[in-house]
C-alpha cells in the first residue's frame, strides 16, 4: 500500500520487499539568514539552509553581486559552509573592500531556485573622540549635581552608561541619566564622591571618556587612599594619603595593634607615610586618620616587609664511598619562605622532586621569625647508594620575590677496593653410575663478594658439557650454591 510517496508492508509474508518513491523536489529555503551589526574586523555568519531534491547548491549575492568564497579564491576571508552558511572570518571596511551590504542566499537544483529574504551586515563604527567630556564637580553635600556627557559620532549610535571608581552606576531614585547622557545626583551624599567615567559602547567597541572628580564639600574625602605595599629589609616603604575637605582636615597616622616606629618613619609631602629603613617588625596594618569639624574618616593599609633569602644552615663539602648513602641538606631563610632547591652543576633542571624533599622550618633566632612569621624553607637531597656518576659540583638554592640566593658543595663519591676472585674450594668429582639414575655434582665456591658488595657483583657459577654451556632444563639445574643435578 503507498501512502505519502512511500510503499508500507501489510501482508505477513517477512520476505516482502519495502519499495520507496522518492519524489523530485524544487528547491525550498527553510533557514533565511538575519541582518547583523558587527565590529571591523569581528567575524560574522550569515545563516541559510535549503531543501530540495536533488539536494540544491547554494551561493550568495551581496546587493546583488555573487560573492565570492573561498571555494572560488583559496584566499577568500569568506567560507561557504557545508549547510550552506556564509561565514566570514574577520569583516572587512575599507577604500578597497567592504563587506558591508545587503545579502541574499539562492538555492539551485534541476528543477529550479529559491531566494532566502535579504539580510544586511552593518559594520559598526565608533569615533575616539567623545563630543563633550564630563569635567570636574564640586557641591555641598545635601546639593544636586550634574555631569554632561555627548557620546563620540558612531554608527549605530552608542549607548551611554556611567562608571564611578571603576563600578557601573544602576539607576535609582535618587541617580539617574537622562537620554542626552547626562548624569544627574540629587541629594548628593559623602559616598557620592570619586572618579567619574562616561562610557559609549555599540559593536564597535567600548570609549570611555577622561575620569572627571566629584568632590562632596564639608566632609573629609579621599582624593587618593593609601593602598597595600610592599617593601625590602633595608628598603623603603610608603603609604600614600591625600584627602580633601573644607575646612582642610587634618592627618594622623597610627598603627593597628601598636606604635608607628619612632625615628624611621616621617610624614611626606602628600600626608603620606615613609618607613625607612625597613625591618621585619614594620610589618602590619596601618591607618590614616583625616578630620575637620563635619566628620571623620579612617583607611587602613598593609605594609609587608619581604626578606632576601639567606643561607642559615649549608653543608660543606662531603666523600662518601661509593654504595654508601649521600645526603644534602641545606635552609634557607626569608620572607615569604622561600622556594629552596638542590640542582646539579652541568644540569639545567631540579633534583627529582622524588629525592629532594623540602619542608618550611620555624628558625626561632631570625629576624625572620622574630617578626611572627614562619621564615625558612629546608631541603634535603638523598641518594641511597651512592655511584661514582653522583661526584660532582651541587648548588642549593633559594627563590622568593624578595630575591635569590645561591651556595655551592662539592661531592666526591670513592670508588670501592677491588675484590680477589672467587675460589673453588670444592671441585666436581668423577662419578660412574648406572643408566637411569641421578647425577649430583658439586661445585663450591669462596668469596668476597658473597651475595654481593656495593658494586661488586655476586658470583655466578656456570657449567659446561663437553664445552657447551648448560642451562637449567627439565633435566639439567643447578642450585643457588652451584651444585649441578642431573636426572636419571
Amino acid at each position: 500500500m503507498l501512502s505519502n510517496g512511500h510503499a508500507h508492508w501489510t501482508g505477513d509474508d517477512p520476505k516482502q520487499v519495502y519499495a520507496i518513491c522518492v519524489a523530485s523536489l524544487a528547491p525550498v529555503v527553510v533557514d533565511h539568514p538575519q541582518s547583523l551589526v558587527v565590529g571591523k574586523g569581528d567575524p560574522a555568519t550569515l545563516l541559510c539552509a535549503a531543501q530540495g531534491n536533488p539536494h540544491p547548491a547554494i551561493t550568495w549575492l551581496r546587493d546583488g553581486t555573487p560573492v565570492s568564497t573561498s571555494q572560488d579564491d583559496p584566499h577568500s576571508h569568506r567560507m561557504l559552509l557545508p549547510d550552506g552558511s556564509l561565514f566570514i572570518l574577520a569583516t572587512r571596511m575599507n577604500k578597497k573592500e567592504s563587506d558591508a551590504g545587503t545579502y541574499t542566499c539562492l538555492a539551485s537544483n534541476t528543477h529550479g531556485s529559491a531566494r532566502s529574504t535579504s539580510a544586511t551586515i552593518t559594520i559598526a563604527t565608533l569615533h575616539s573622540q567623545f563630543v563633550v567630556v564630563p569635567v570636574n564637580v564640586s557641591v555641598t553635600s545635601g546639593q544636586h549635581a550634574e555631569m554632561s556627557c555627548v557620546p563620540p559620532r558612531g554608527n549605530p549610535p552608542p549607548t551611554l552608561s556611567w562608571l564611578r571608581n571603576g563600578h557601573t552606576i544602576t539607576p535609582n531614585n535618587r541617580v539617574l541619566v537622562r537620554q542626552d547622557g547626562t548624569l544627574i545626583i540629587s541629594e548628593v551624599l559623602q559616598t557620592d564622591e570619586g572618579e567619574y567615567v562616561c562610557v559609549a559602547t555599540n559593536p564597535a567597541g567600548i570609549r570611555r571618556s577622561a575620569p572627571a572628580i566629584l568632590d562632596v564639600i564639608v566632609a573629609p574625602f579621599w582624593v587618593k587612599a593609601p593602598r597595600d605595599v610592599a617593601g625590602v629589609v633595608g628598603g623603603r616603604a610608603e603609604l600614600k594619603c591625600r584627602v580633601g575637605g573644607e575646612p582642610p582636615p587634618t592627618v594622623t597616622w597610627r598603627r593597628a595593634g601598636g606604635q608607628v616606629p619612632v625615628g624611621r618613619a616621617r610624614v611626606v609631602k602628600g600626608r603620606g607615610l615613609l618607613l625607612e629603613p625597613l625591618t621585619p617588625q614594620d610589618a602590619g596594618v596601618y591607618l590614616c586618620t583625616a578630620a575637620n569639624t563635619a566628620a571623620t574618616i579612617t583607611a587602613n593599609a598593609t605594609i609587608t616587609v619581604l626578606s632576601p633569602p639567606r643561607m642559615v644552615d649549608m653543608p660543606g663539602d662531603v666523600e662518601v664511598e661509593e654504595g654508601q648513602r649521600l645526603f644534602l641538606r641545606c635552609t634557607v631563610e626569608g620572607l615569604p619562605p622561600p622556594l629552596v632547591y638542590w640542582a646539579k652543576e652541568g644540569s639545567q633542571a631540579v633534583l627529582p622532586a622524588g629525592i629532594t624533599t623540602t619542608e618550611q622550618v620555624y628558625l626561632s633566632h631570625s629576624e625572620v621569625a622574630k617578626a611572627g612569621a614562619v621564615g625558612g624553607t629546608k631541603a634535603q637531597y638523598e641518594v641511597a647508594t651512592a655511584g661514582r656518576s653522583d661526584s660532582g659540583h651541587y648548588v642549593c638554592g633559594g627563590i622568593n620575590s624578595a630575591g635569590g640566593v645561591m651556595a655551592r658543595v662539592t661531592v666526591h663519591v670513592r670508588p670501592t677496593l677491588p675484590l680477589p676472585p672467587p675460589i673453588i674450594a670444592v671441585p666436581p668429582t668423577n662419578q660412574t653410575l648406572p643408566v637411569g639414575v641421578a647425577a649430583t655434582l658439586r661445585c663450591l665456591v669462596e668469596s668476597a663478594a658473597g651475595v654481593g658488595v656495593g658494586h661488586q657483583p655476586a658470583v655466578r657459577v656456570s657449567w659446561t658439557h663437553n664445552g657447551h654451556p648448560l642451562t637449567n632444563s627439565p633435566r639439567h639445574h643447578i642450585r643457588a650454591d652451584g651444585t649441578l643435578t642431573i636426572k636419571g
